[in-house]
């Protein structure tokens, strides 16, 4: 009887000081919200130069810091550059796009590159860059 009494002891010391101890802390949501075009018209590529760049404005609408963590693009003929990769709540920042249509026909082009942000609704965005070579 002295024995389960000593384990039905232990076993309630050991749940009270797992309750005493701090509580688990659950990660705060990224509160950063990403608005960006999600086609971007280049225009015309005109020779003999059918390499050309754009810059890209985007915001963060949230109430947290935006991180742009990375760009990605879908072929070599398309260069993203993050010129702005953490966005305080409510400001603006920029990324340079440049595409080269040398090895395409006289056609219009779309090519896409994707951000990965920390934005938990849209972690992952997609964006069009639109453009014709003469």
């Amino acid at each position: 009887m002295k024995f389960n009494i000593s384990v039905i002891s232990f076993i309630a010391v050991l749940l009270l000081l797992s309750c005493s101890s701090n509580s688990v802390s659950i990660p705060k949501k990224d509160d950063a919200h990403l608005v960006i075009a999600d086609r971007v018209d280049m225009g015309t590529f005109e020779p003999p130069l059918y390499k050309k760049f754009v810059t890209i404005e985007f915001e963060n609408t949230g109430s947290d810091t935006l991180y742009v963590m990375s760009a990605v693009a879908e072929c070599d003929c398309t260069e993203i550059e993050i010129l702005t990769d953490r966005v305080p709540p409510k400001s603006k920042g920029m990324l340079k796009a440049y595409l080269d249509l040398s090895e395409y026909p006289p056609v219009p082009v779309e090519k896409r590159f994707f951000l990965t942000t920390n934005d938990e609704d849209t972690r992952h965005v997609y964006v069009t860059l639109i453009g014709t070579k003469k």
